[in-house]
């Protein structure tokens, strides 16, 4: 899937689909056999990967930059989960991840919180009478 928008074009492979929604029904069993079911998580694969892409983009326009210190504080927790750096990257390469890529992970996932923050704190509340009708 190619998405094009403002901020660029992204793809999402299908090697990055399948391995979505192996995880989801993985940890959703129950949808399988569903077709209902299965055919929203599609579509909800795919509105969510567009959502990332529109997200990082504006994140981009703004000059959002991630604290370092956070993003550090994170991987430090994410570490110490594990009781050695020998299982902390064995998990990490299960995933198909590497420190670096977690690293930009939570890097992207806290520029993206810091965009929602923004958005909603810029929102203007409704008024008693919009919400009454």
């Amino acid at each position: 899937v190619v998405v094009s928008s403002p901020f660029g074009g992204d793809t999402l492979t299908t090697a990055e689909y399948r391995e979505g929604f192996a995880m989801v029904m993985q940890q959703f069993p129950m949808i399988q056999g569903n077709v209902e079911q299965t055919n929203e998580l599609r579509r909800t694969l795919l509105d969510d990967f567009i959502m990332q892409h529109m997200l990082t983009g504006e994140a981009n326009r703004l000059g959002l930059v991630a604290d370092t210190n956070i993003i550090s504080q994170q991987m430090q927790q994410i570490r110490s989960q594990f009781p050695t750096e020998e299982a902390y990257l064995q998990a990490l390469a299960s995933e198909n991840l590497t420190v670096d890529s977690l690293r930009g992970s939570i890097r992207e996932f806290i520029r993206r919180q810091m965009l929602q923050e923004r958005i909603v704190t810029g929102a203007q509340q409704p008024s008693e009478q919009e919400l009454q009708e």
